[in-house]
């Protein structure tokens, strides 16, 4: 007991003088000039009167990354959290302004995003002491003593999440053993893709009984959007388009795509009226070029900004709907007939140019590469999805799922047991910080 008393002395002695030896340069960084001293601050565990009431008296579910790739798993996990977190408020925090903007641009604001204090006993305090975690989420190996000590004193479980470890990584905590292993001994759970994995946290001091091999998850951030409420069937009776109307939607659509599926569509309508399309480029600021496109095929459109609760447009007024607003692609892809998975007839595919195809219905996608691993190439493999090689497979692809009711539900069901296991380590992982949660949560 008192070794481990004056470990903790030392420590905190030689950090405090690294801090102050570092500080110029460490000012520097931390942000641009004019946000230098709110930085500083809450790095200080000092927190402004908006972030603390973002924060106050909520369950809180608190995820650490600093990392290019920690950030990618970041954006995953989250979304394999949120369905099953809806009373949990998510924060996320970095250790550098770099990991700040990319925090910023790969987040969505419902997820509130801050700096990790410095490794100073009174700094972890405060923080702590506003945030309130019911668990705190390491996604990759931090060297955080005084933060992993004061969360096991309040009996709040600390959970390392990483991928595989980096040689340098590695061999970094071998080489502080001892100083190490009582940290990495600390943590409630570790999740890792592999066995090499799992067999190096061991080695640093992990408890062999804590460690859960969940399978690999895939690289690449997820794109993750805000939070809107939006009713579709509504905004398709505003424009015209009847209870009945058959949505055709072109989901994260590159340049030219839309122009593809919109002849595709113009064909298609002949022996079935009731199709209507719907498309939503993947930059949304595309939408006067993609206008100017459907204008030149002579297809009538409506613009998704456009539609208001006083709009009321006679039914046979527009052919297309064209979402030129962030945020809604899940509640149009859940009303859609049929969804075209964008980015695969002009460019590469990959799992997050495809997201959509986990939204129960039949998603078809063109001859883009499908890299081994992802969801497409799952889809594709399991006989859950088609892959039309030109214009004319995407339009047969297309008759025969309006054309075949039983086809389309047969493509969703087998679709949705791809999804499951290709999603399915992040989702123990999901439910590992939950269960952890919830034990913490008082009855």
């Amino acid at each position: 007991m008192a070794g481990t008393s004056y470990m903790r002395k030392l420590y905190n002695l030689c950090y405090s003088l690294w801090l102050w030896l570092r500080a110029p340069l460490g000012l520097l960084q931390l942000g641009r000039e004019g946000e230098r001293r709110a930085v500083f601050a809450q790095r200080l565990g000092r927190f402004r009167a908006k972030t603390k009431q973002a924060l106050t008296n909520r369950q809180m579910l608190w995820l650490h990354g600093t990392s290019h790739e920690a950030s990618n798993l970041c954006t995953r996990l989250i979304n394999a959290l949120e369905p099953r977190a809806t009373f949990y408020k998510l924060v996320v925090s970095t250790g550098s302004s770099k990991g700040m903007d990319r925090l910023r641009r790969l987040l969505p604001n419902q997820v509130e995003r801050i700096f990790l204090p410095f490794d100073l006993r009174r700094a972890v305090q405060r923080s702590l002491n506003v945030i309130h975690p019911e668990v705190m989420v390491f996604l990759e190996p931090v060297f955080r003593p005084n933060l992993i000590w004061r969360l096991r004193q309040r009996r709040i479980p600390a959970l390392l999440v990483t991928g595989r470890l980096s040689p340098a990584v590695y061999r970094r905590y071998r080489r502080f053993g001892p100083l190490v292993r009582p940290l990495f001994a600390a943590f409630a759970e570790a999740a890792v893709p592999d066995e090499e994995t799992a067999g190096q946290l061991r080695e640093l001091g992990c408890r062999a009984d804590r460690i859960h091999v969940v399978g690999s998850w895939p690289d690449g951030p997820l794109s993750l959007v805000e939070r809107r409420t939006v009713v579709v069937l509504d905004l398709l009776k505003r424009v015209g388009a009847g209870p009945d109307a058959m949505l055709l939607l072109g989901s994260g659509t590159q340049a030219g795509e839309e122009q593809i599926l919109a002849e595709v569509f113009l064909r298609l309508r002949t022996r079935h009226p009731r199709l209507f399309l719907g498309l939503i480029p993947s930059r949304y600021q595309r939408g006067k070029e993609v206008g100017q496109a459907m204008k030149r095929l002579g297809i009538r459109y409506a613009y998704r900004t456009a539609v208001t609760a006083a709009t009321q447009m006679p039914p046979g007024t527009v052919d297309c709907l064209l979402v030129n607003a962030h945020g809604e692609s899940a509640a149009f892809e859940n009303r859609a007939a049929i969804v075209f998975a964008g980015k695969a007839l002009t460019e590469r595919a990959n799992e997050a140019d495809l997201a959509s195809a986990a939204c129960g219905k039949p998603v078809l996608f063109g001859p883009g590469i499908l890299e081994p691993g992802t969801l497409a190439a799952a889809l594709v493999k399991d006989g859950a999805s088609r892959q039309a090689q030109d214009t004319a497979e995407l339009e047969t692809a297309l008759t025969a799922l309006l054309d075949d009711a039983e086809l389309g539900r047969d493509l969703v069901i087998r679709g949705r047991a791809t999804v499951e296991a290709h999603r399915g380590a992040l989702d123990r992982v999901a439910d590992l910080i939950l269960s952890q949660a919830q034990e913490t949560t008082p009855s």
